[in-house]
């Protein structure tokens, strides 16, 4: 109502959805070639969810043919946009019907390249009165309801529906927007428990490899120094939350005249001996701890960029990344993206954004510890 758009439903019960939305046209799926072709958005939300229990071919219909249906609708009439509400589950090891089902979807829209697509990844919906899976919360007095939710939303990353809708709404305003994939959540910034428990990880952290391994510190610092001429200690200025520039601290691992530049810059002939048995086992990374007890970085995050990477600082920034600390390591390094691919490790920036809760952090710091990821790599 009062909008510039007219705005059409489609479903599979006509009679249901004239019932429950008198006031708007409504057309079924199998009538769509009956629409006047000047259709500047479609928003497919249809979708067979993990919380009905139906046959395989069911899901396949619902999560992948009808989709295709849409798309190869909206390319036949020349649609500006199409926007599908997707789930962040595709990115996870989970493979239900309805998670594996919905990734074929997104391989079903990669035949169609020239479409103007936008996919809106979302965790669990919920909105003020919980349904689903959370319904439970809704037994218990507003208080405690609201105490027992910000415990779950700790644990596992939740998303209101009026976030959803505002990205609907600014999707359908930006018809040809930057970034193909948007990813939300609620913001943990706003979650006590969340907070609390990267508080103590990273300050845990700190205080334990002082603690555990200044003996480490005191010997790596007399082998750099003898290994080449320079200081034991590289300075260089990154950007952290906010856009806010500070010093990030590392072993050196370079010739004192390499020039500062992005790691995936530098060629393999301006790293010493030493340096490059620091990198392959990460300890170049230890003094970064200064960065963590200062608050300027945290264990998990995106990597921080320099200032000069202006690629990856757009990139970033057209997918609010910098409105969390950078960290020591993060999903993007686990899984082998570097700053080489700015766009594409913005993206991934962005889905651990979308992605946090406790047991992620916890996921990410185990795949570090063992040894996932290679960290920026040189030419």
């Amino acid at each position: 109502k009062n909008s510039e758009y007219e705005l059409i439903l489609a479903g599979r019960d006509l009679k249901q959805l004239q019932k429950k939305y008198p006031d708007i046209d409504t057309i079924t799926y199998s009538n769509l070639h009956e629409l006047k072709p000047n259709i500047d958005v479609i928003v497919h939300l249809a979708v067979a969810n993990n919380n009905i229990d139906l046959p395989y071919q069911d899901y396949i219909n619902a999560n992948v043919k009808l989709y295709f249906d849409i798309l190869n609708f909206a390319s036949i009439n020349n649609v500006k946009k199409v926007i599908n509400i997707n789930t962040l589950h595709v990115f996870s090891s989970k493979n239900n019907n309805y998670v594996v089902t919905k990734r074929l979807a997104l391989k079903e829209e990669n035949k169609f390249k020239e479409l103007n697509v936008t996919n809106i990844f979302c965790p669990m919906i919920y909105s003020e009165n919980f349904k689903g899976k959370l319904k439970f919360l809704n037994l218990f007095p507003s208080k405690l309801k609201k105490a027992l939710f910000e415990i779950v939303s700790s644990l596992k990353p939740v998303v209101n529906v009026q976030s959803v809708i505002d990205n609907i709404i600014q999707s359908i305003s930006l018809l040809h927007s930057y970034n193909r994939n948007i990813y939300i959540s609620d913001n943990k910034d706003d979650n006590f428990f969340y907070k609390f428990f990267k508080w103590i990880i990273d300050i845990g952290f700190a205080i334990l490899t002082i603690l555990l391994f200044w003996w480490l510190f005191l010997i790596i610092s007399i082998v750099i120094s003898l290994s080449s001429k320079g200081p034991v200690i590289f300075i260089q200025p990154r950007v952290g939350k906010n856009g806010k520039i500070f010093k990030c601290y590392k072993f050196r691992t370079m010739y004192l005249e390499t020039k500062s530049m992005g790691t995936h810059e530098v060629n393999k002939s301006s790293v010493t001996k030493v340096g490059g048995f620091l990198r392959q086992f990460k300890l170049d990374e230890l003094p970064q701890i200064i960065n963590i007890l200062r608050g300027e970085l945290s264990l998990i995050g995106p990597r921080p960029g320099l200032p000069s990477q202006t690629s990856l600082s757009a990139a970033r920034k057209s997918y609010n990344i910098y409105s969390v600390l950078p960290g020591l390591t993060g999903l993007a390094q686990v899984n082998n993206i570097d700053m080489s691919t700015p766009k594409e490790l913005a993206e991934w920036d962005s889905r651990y954004i979308a992605m946090q809760s406790i047991p992620s952090e916890i996921q990410i710091l185990l795949k570090t510890f063992t040894g996932k990821g290679s960290g920026d790599k040189i030419k």
